[in-house]
């Protein structure tokens, strides 16, 4: 008894070590979100459409830094997106948005409309494919 759970035990530790989750740091950036970003906005404004910043120096708080990262953890190339917006005052004065490296559209979280539809099913009042007919 003792050496079947000790066998079981080593094939779950080794089956462990061969998942790889995929790894998301940063933002939740989106291409529709950073397109509402206009010069003249207000911080607070800001922070209402983006959320909190990854980055905010003390050192320069005229500059926000958007940051995400992504690694599939499946071969497919890492993806890295810096999105940085320039205040004078309290408006922005800039938004440095240039496009994500690698992205790929298929790292968005998925939603109600990503669900295809379900076949339609015939309403069939024969036997069942492979049943015996009837007398």
């Amino acid at each position: 008894m003792a050496r079947h759970l000790c066998i079981i035990l080593l094939l779950s530790l080794t089956l462990a070590g061969c998942f790889k989750p995929e790894i998301r740091q940063g933002n939740f950036l989106q291409q529709d979100t950073v397109a509402t970003l206009k010069p003249g906005m207000t911080q607070a404004q800001v922070l209402a459409v983006m959320g909190k910043p990854m980055i905010q120096d003390p050192f320069h708080p005229e500059r926000w830094d958007y940051v995400r990262y992504v690694n599939p953890n499946d071969g497919s190339p890492i993806e890295n997106w810096r999105v940085s917006i320039f205040f004078q005052g309290n408006l922005v004065a800039r938004v440095d948005a240039p496009p994500p490296q690698n992205a790929e559209g298929k790292l968005q979280l998925p939603t109600l409309d990503d669900l295809e539809p379900l076949p339609e099913t015939k309403q069939n009042n024969g036997p069942p494919p492979g049943a015996p007919p009837r007398r």
